[in-house]
């Protein structure tokens, strides 16, 4: 779903870039042809290939517009090239919501997936999966990524440090002990020590 999603983005941002130069393009165009009209007027022929430029522009533009169409999944309300960009930002929006919660979500699956590595049931770990697993049921049914789910997909949330100092192997020393003090703030001690001292890790590992 997230390589999907990121595919997705990127394939609208390219349609929207190409939607930019033929903009410029149809600017130039139109003052070529206010050109070519004025010298009309006056009895000079019109320039050598302006004919050939709007048969070109005019197959750029209807293979741009059938891209965007099948991107869109549907047929753009005004096939006018400043609307279809509008949808196209449209799009490019509502992807980058998808992808934020799908980031978000993925982080509290990760949460869900820890055990602790030891004989009694951890209380501090299972109220947190039991936090979690409700957040992850509000992201799923909210209709905007709120800040939580936002700050999940950026990596900013106490979620993201708890995850990084329990399973990351390569943190520094000065990460290592960044991480304890924060998540023991955030968390509590119990968490983060048990997090440093690698008691949780992922189910199975």
């Amino acid at each position: 779903m997230q390589a999907t999603v990121s595919v997705g983005i990127a394939e609208v941002e390219r349609l929207i870039s190409e939607g930019q130069r033929l903009q410029r393009r149809l600017g130039e165009l139109g003052e070529v042809l206010r050109q070519t009209a004025l010298q009309l007027e006056q009895g000079t022929p019109a320039q050598a290939g302006v004919t050939t430029q709007l048969v070109e522009v005019s197959k750029l533009l209807e293979g741009w517009y059938s891209q965007a169409e099948r991107l869109l999944g549907r047929s753009p309300d005004e096939l006018v090239l400043p609307k279809v960009m509008e949808a196209l930002y449209g799009h490019k929006h509502q992807l980058e919501l998808a992808q934020i919660r799908q980031q978000a979500l993925e982080v509290l699956e990760e949460i869900s997936a820890l055990s602790y590595q030891g004989s009694e049931e951890f209380l501090p770990l299972s109220g947190l999966q039991f936090d979690a697993l409700s957040l992850l049921r509000d992201i799923q049914t909210a209709a905007v990524p709120g800040e939580t789910a936002r700050a999940l997909a950026a990596g900013k949330h106490p979620y993201n440090a708890l995850l990084r100092l329990a399973l990351e192997p390569s943190l520094s020393n000065e990460e290592w002990l960044s991480l304890l003090q924060y998540l023991s703030q955030e968390l509590g001690s119990e968490l983060a020590v048990a997090a440093a001292r690698r008691q949780l890790t992922r189910s199975g590992g």
